[in-house]
């Protein structure tokens, strides 16, 4: 076939990924839509119940499902990730939509951060980076050692960081901020080796688009589309990372429900890169889905 559907379900976001192979090389298409999952974290959850949650994922699967022009000739793959790694029962609300979507299947956090990494290290002119991969539940780091690759998985996605420090939805004050980042940096001196030094963090993260968008208009500096990589990068390095909490929040949204996360994943994100020393932070529109599709145009497995 030359033609892969990748669907993913996250905790927070449903994505759609299609790659077509043709003389020109591989194409890639992409499709999202929020799915919250990430509310079951602070709701009971009971096998079988029909959520409100698992209802919009249904929904949202069947309309993503519409944008697979030629079906009978696409190849699909459904991988689950931290959100079904920690209620696994949820597989079976979509067990059934096999024709629609593949077969799902829970990924392993090793896994999850392997396959990205692995599909990042062929494309990009960086060497000695770690990548940071944030989701809604949990996030990946990844690098090299010796050649082998590590993976640290972590619960420190941005719903589960809302859901522990700003329940009530309102913006992140000064003191919540604080006792997080806290939190994050003891996380990542419990599970990362203290001399891990790299020198550029690798940064995927959906939940940060909309925000990354908005901080550089704030910050004065002109972009035409997401992957102006280079814009991006030199507002992350030069006007987020040394900076404390004052200053960051100028490029925040007035409305924190536009953040959707994305300030939690920020300080992440900030937190990592301070602790390895890391001297420039590269977003990359590259994720798990896609490095997926294009490895399944040249592989049966």
């Amino acid at each position: 076939m030359h033609k892969c559907a990748v669907f993913d379900i996250g905790t927070a976001r449903t994505k759609l990924t299609i790659a077509t192979l043709s003389e020109k090389g591989i194409t890639l298409e992409k499709w999202k839509m929020d799915t919250k999952l990430g509310d079951l974290f602070s709701t009971e959850y009971h096998d079988g119940l029909e959520s409100a949650s698992t209802k919009l994922l249904k929904e949202s699967l069947v309309l993503l499902s519409k944008n697979i022009k030629d079906p009978k000739n696409t190849r699909r793959i459904c991988i689950l990730t931290e959100i079904f790694r920690n209620f696994p029962n949820l597989i079976h609300e979509i067990e059934n939509m096999h024709d629609i979507i593949g077969t799902p299947k829970i990924i392993s956090g090793y896994d999850e951060g392997s396959l990205f990494y692995k599909s990042l290290s062929n494309i990009l002119n960086y060497h000695n980076f770690v990548l940071l991969d944030v989701g809604g539940g949990s996030i990946q780091i990844t690098y090299s050692d010796q050649d082998a690759i590590q993976v640290i998985s972590l619960p420190l996605g941005t719903y589960k960081l809302q859901a522990m420090y700003q329940t009530d939805r309102s913006k992140l004050g000064e003191s919540n901020r604080f006792i997080m980042e806290h939190y994050i940096d003891e996380m990542l001196r419990e599970h990362l080796i203290a001399n891990l030094k790299k020198d550029y963090l690798i940064l995927g993260s959906n939940c940060m688009e909309t925000f990354l968008l908005t901080a550089m208009s704030k910050a004065g500096l002109m972009f035409n589309k997401m992957n102006n990589i280079e814009q991006i990068s030199f507002l992350l390095t030069n006007h987020l990372l040394n900076v404390g909490y004052v200053e960051q929040a100028r490029y925040f949204p007035s409305d924190p429900n536009f953040m959707y996360g994305a300030d939690k994943g920020l300080i992440v994100a900030l937190s990592v890169a301070r602790f390895v020393g890391a001297h420039s932070i590269v977003p990359t529109d590259e994720s798990l889905s896609s490095s997926l599709a294009k490895q399944a145009l040249s592989s049966d497995k």
